[in-house]
């Protein structure tokens, strides 16, 4: 599939948080830690403020896997250990369209079960 991108960018927590309530936001790519907060951090606001869970992708230094560890539990889709070849920006494009692949076939299906819901409670009446 092909996806139509529009990139905003934050440098802090609190920009993060404005640009989550002021767009339609699809996925989430988050340094483990930026300028007065760090991921795990951004994913208990986006679980406070959010009816469901916007997919993130944690970046994270070779030595933070803690970092890591806390944002799966939080509910991030992926860690990514940035790695000083940058061996992790080939293997980024694919995890992008697997994660919005999933996202897409979640609300297709969503989307099917609610029809039929509509068909079966027509059919009952």
């Amino acid at each position: 599939p092909h996806y139509q991108t529009q990139i905003s960018t934050a440098n802090s927590l609190s920009e993060a948080l404005i640009c989550l309530h002021d767009k339609k936001i699809d996925l989430i790519i988050v340094n483990s830690k930026f300028e007065e907060a760090d991921a795990v951090q951004l994913l208990d606001a986006i679980n406070r403020l959010c009816t469901q869970m916007i997919p993130t992708i944690v970046l994270a230094n070779e030595f933070e896997e803690i970092i890591g560890y806390e944002s799966f539990r939080k509910g991030a889709k992926d860690f990514i250990v940035k790695d000083k070849l940058g061996h992790y920006l080939q293997r980024l494009p694919i995890i992008i369209e697997a994660i919005l692949n999933e996202v897409t076939r979640y609300h297709e299906n969503a989307c099917a079960k609610k029809n039929a819901d509509i068909v079966l409670s027509s059919l009952s009446d």
